[in-house]
């Protein structure tokens, strides 16, 4: 019962941070106008939000969600935006060509339709895959990253929630518990990126 407390509670407080964080992120984009790297991040902390808030609902009218269900596919296609901001990072250092970046695009939206065909089905090993996947290409995107210093924050960040969410499919209670409590500070991690981005967009004009 402690620990059931201790998860409910965690939830609670997820939600609440989540969608403070994706309200006020989303305002600053609309304020610098940004329509690059900025709107891309913004995007895929809304869909962690939207489920977030989406299971929060369900346990509020006492609904069990099954294995599959649309907030864990909301959750699952922040991975859209944020594989693209990572690009966008690759693009602007030069890296890699139209071909690298055609591929992992459309990989990215073949992974994506692959989660939905799952859920329609509920499907749960063609979910895991998916998923699976769209991590390592997050892993791989965001290591390569690491030496630029513009990009290394958010490079970070992404290698933080791939690892998580690759360690926390992993059947052992306490250290679920664990990971989840670490919703609520990358949240905020990503309120202070969009900050210091904020603040650059407002530099460069």
């Amino acid at each position: 019962m402690k620990n059931n407390l201790i998860m409910e509670v965690n939830q609670y407080v997820a939600v609440i941070v989540s969608f403070y964080i994706s309200f006020k992120v989303m305002r600053e984009a609309i304020r610098t106008g940004d329509k690059g790297i900025l709107l891309n991040i913004v995007l895929g902390i809304c869909c962690l939000a939207l489920g977030n808030v989406y299971f929060f609902l369900l346990r509020i009218v006492s609904i069990v969600p099954g294995t599959i269900s649309v907030g864990l596919f909301a959750k699952n296609c922040c991975y859209l935006f944020f594989i693209a901001a990572l690009l966008e990072y690759k693009k602007e250092a030069g890296k890699r060509g139209d071909l690298y970046f055609s591929f992992i695009n459309g990989a990215t939206f073949v992974l994506t339709a692959a989660c939905a065909y799952a859920l329609l089905a509920n499907n749960i090993y063609v979910l895991n895959i998916s998923v699976f996947l769209m991590d390592l290409f997050c892993l791989v995107l965001a290591v390569g990253l690491i030496p630029n210093k513009k990009a290394r924050f958010f490079a970070c960040l992404m290698i933080s929630i791939s690892l998580l969410d690759v360690i926390s499919s992993i059947e052992i209670f306490t250290l679920s518990v664990f990971l989840k409590s670490l919703s609520p500070l990358l949240y905020l991690l990503f309120a202070r990126l969009i900050d210091s981005m904020k603040e650059d967009v407002t530099h460069a004009c």
